[in-house]
């Protein structure tokens, strides 16, 4: 069975600090895929979704800024979320990946494509 445990890592858009974690190993088989909640949620949202995507993914599991251990902010825009995605992915090491969104998630995963 396939561990869904992780250690949370940080990455840094200017003063915030993004909560993330990465599951599985990269392989050629297993490419990253980024998966991004909607408005108010953290990782822990995607629940019984994980077990499933693990087996063909390397998933990448943001809090949203001002959810789970992510920083809050003042005001912000889906451009500046999108800007914390890539910094994820920076900090990870990941060069490209599938995304994937829920609700506020899809936005930021479209301007993200």
């Amino acid at each position: 069975m396939l561990s869904l445990v992780s250690r949370t890592r940080y990455a840094r858009h200017g003063d915030l600090r993004i909560a993330y974690e990465v599951r599985g190993r990269a392989t050629f088989r297993r490419p990253a895929l980024l998966l991004i909640q909607g408005l108010g949620l953290d990782r822990a949202g995607w629940g019984p979704a994980l077990g499933p995507l693990q087996r063909r993914f390397r998933l990448v599991l943001p809090d949203n800024r001002g959810s789970g251990r992510s920083a809050a902010s003042g005001s912000f825009s889906v451009a500046d979320m999108v800007a914390d995605a890539l910094a994820v992915l920076d900090d990870a090491g990941i060069g490209t990946a599938h995304v994937l969104g829920a609700s506020l998630g899809g936005m930021i995963a479209q301007e993200l494509a």
